[in-house]
């Protein structure tokens, strides 16, 4: 494999909010990607970042550390490049944003999940949850973990712009703006922690939502066979966690095939179901599919 002709070098830079999102830029080409631009000769990396960050969005900001975000691609035949990032913040939430009107089309501040599903290429995508991941360590270094300050920097109150007027009663409203700003408060605890965070579909099943929550959350928790059913079908891919005083053998053998982990309420309950459940965990093991673990209450 020969080497390509010529490298081309790029810096720029990660920006996050108060809030916790990341600045993403709809360039002229049609993409969206983070701030950045070409190496002028004489310049740093970190001139370079800071510059192109300031022509393209306005902002002057204060970079966090010295580390470098680095990925790679060829954007012509014969062409290496290769764009190295370095993490900022700003000092208020959401600054006002001069764009460069010749190179960026809109600009946007966006959290983790949204920011990753709207980047345009999948290496943008991989170095932005590396980099999300350095950025909270680094923002908790310096802050520490200050749940009253991260609450006044997060949620926000109800917008004005919610059409009550236009709904048609009676009606159950959800803001999902407001909920996702709880979302985010569940994904900062879960990443600092190393907990698991689970939806209590006793307290709360409005399933519409289970899209939006199953990019924070780990999966469910229900209380029986129809709010398992529940998780399993609105939150696919996640976890379904179930506790029942007591199983019906139809219902038991419908929860192996979609519980991760069963709760008994008794041990003649599990003695009764142990050798079920073993069977089906034999299977699984056999064919290579996940198993069921248990446990007593």
């Amino acid at each position: 494999m020969t080497s390509p002709a010529f490298e081309e070098l790029s810096c720029g830079v990660l920006v996050f909010n108060l809030s916790n999102e990341v600045l993403l830029l709809r360039h002229s080409a049609g993409h969206w990607a983070f701030p950045k631009g070409h190496q002028e000769a004489g310049e740093s990396d970190r001139e370079t970042a800071l510059r192109e960050l300031r022509e393209e969005t306005g902002l002057a900001c204060t970079l966090l550390s010295d580390e470098v975000f680095t990925t790679s691609y060829s954007p012509a035949s014969g062409v290496a490049k290769e764009v190295r990032y370095f993490l900022a913040a700003t000092a208020i939430d959401n600054p006002e944003l001069r764009l460069q009107a010749a190179e960026i089309r809109e600009a946007a501040w966006l959290p983790f999940p949204r920011a990753a599903a709207r980047l345009t290429f999948a290496n943008d995508r991989a170095l932005l949850q590396n980099a999300f991941n350095r950025y909270l360590s680094l923002r908790v270094e310096a802050d520490g973990f200050k749940p009253a300050q991260l609450l006044a920097n997060t949620l926000r109150p109800a917008p004005a712009d919610l059409p009550v007027q236009a709904v048609h009663t009676p009606a159950f409203i959800v803001d999902t703006r407001l909920l996702e700003d709880h979302l985010r408060l569940l994904a900062r605890l879960r990443r600092e922690t190393g907990c698991r965070i689970l939806l209590a579909q006793k307290a709360y099943s409005c399933f519409p939502t289970y899209p939006l929550l199953a990019q924070y959350l780990d999966g469910t928790t229900a209380s029986g066979l129809h709010e398992a059913e529940l998780g399993y079908r609105e939150m696919p891919g996640r976890e379904v966690h179930v506790f029942s005083p007591a199983y019906k053998p139809a219902e038991l053998t419908r929860l192996l095939g979609i519980a991760g982990h069963l709760i008994f309420n008794s041990f003649s309950q599990w003695t009764r179901y142990r050798n079920e459940v073993r069977a089906h965990n034999a299977e699984q093991l056999r064919r290579g599919l996940p198993t069921v673990s248990c446990g007593l209450r």
